[in-house]
């Protein structure tokens, strides 16, 4: 079958094999030739990863991570693309295609996604003498990325990097910088456990059909915490409470959030060397683990 190399040509296939497309649940779809081929390459991929890719979608990005990585596990939750793209990647041995949603709930991968991928981890572990990485490359459905990159940081799956397209606005909260309006839950919990690099800012125009904003390429991965909170729950608690009262000072959003009688959390973030009248979305991410280790 012919790869559609236009928004017409895709648009064209579609109406033919019946497949109706929303913009509105994120099916925008890149058919880009380079830009494809620019995200699979930013994944640095080696036949020693696997590579998850959430939203198959036509299968023409799988097609160029599969073309550079050991084994593919990509998830798509339309019976319709599913069964296109496993046309367009019939000729690969290496390419897994589930059909299912990578959420369970908002506050949860799923947990049968996240066993096949651990599955197939190590699978190709015990072929490669325990040289595999986890690396997740997508074009992620605007709809899930909060979610899907807040829960995969936090520990849901073992990846070394994460190469995504997402929106621009999500792209920017998860670089933001203290005390911009960007700067929120998602950026802190995301930071405290990873680097995050912007690659590229993608147009509306190159998706079909055409998204109301531009996207932006991604690159997340992994470090090691230098200073680990003494207590995670704490930590993540104390983002909630400053970013969910952000227009507070940093005293009142803690008392307001119940963390604590207002003399002793006074005193608490006295003690970590912050000023009790500042307003907490000031704060760097160490600032933020200090302080949460002062009240646990």
């Amino acid at each position: 079958m012919q790869i559609p190399k236009t928004a017409r040509e895709l648009n064209t296939l579609f109406r033919r094999n019946g497949i109706r497309v929303d913009g509105k649940k994120g099916q925008n779809f890149l058919v880009d030739a380079n830009l494809l081929r620019f995200v699979a390459e930013s994944a640095e991929l080696t036949r020693d990863d696997v590579v998850l890719e959430v939203g198959t979608g036509t299968g023409l990005l799988a097609r160029e991570i599969a073309a550079r990585c050991g084994h593919l596990l990509t998830i798509e939750i339309d019976r319709g693309l599913a069964s296109l793209a496993e046309r367009f990647l019939a000729g690969f041995d290496n390419v897994t295609i589930m059909l299912a949603d990578i959420l369970a709930k908002k506050s949860a991968l799923n947990p049968d996604v996240t066993a096949k991928a651990r599955e197939a981890l190590d699978a190709h572990s015990k072929s490669t003498s325990g040289e595999a990485n986890l690396k997740i490359v997508s074009n992620l459905p605007y709809g899930i990325s909060t979610p899907f990159i807040g829960n995969v940081a936090e520990g849901a799956l073992p990846f070394a990097m994460m190469v995504l397209m997402v929106q621009e606005e999500v792209a920017d909260r998860l670089a933001a910088a203290p005390g911009t309006k960007e700067y929120g839950f998602l950026t802190a919990i995301v930071r405290y456990h990873c680097d995050v690099v912007l690659l590229k800012t993608i147009p509306p125009q190159v998706f079909w059909p055409r998204p109301e904003v531009s996207s932006t390429v991604i690159k997340i991965v992994p470090h090691p915490v230098e200073t680990p909170a003494k207590d995670y729950a704490a930590f993540r608690a104390l983002c909630r409470a400053i970013f969910n009262h952000r227009r507070k000072n940093l005293l009142n959003s803690l008392a307001h959030s119940g963390l604590g009688e207002k003399a002793a959390l006074f005193d608490a973030i006295r003690s970590a060397g912050i000023e009790p009248g500042m307003r907490g979305e000031n704060l760097s991410v160490e600032e933020m683990v200090a302080l949460a280790d002062k009240l646990a």
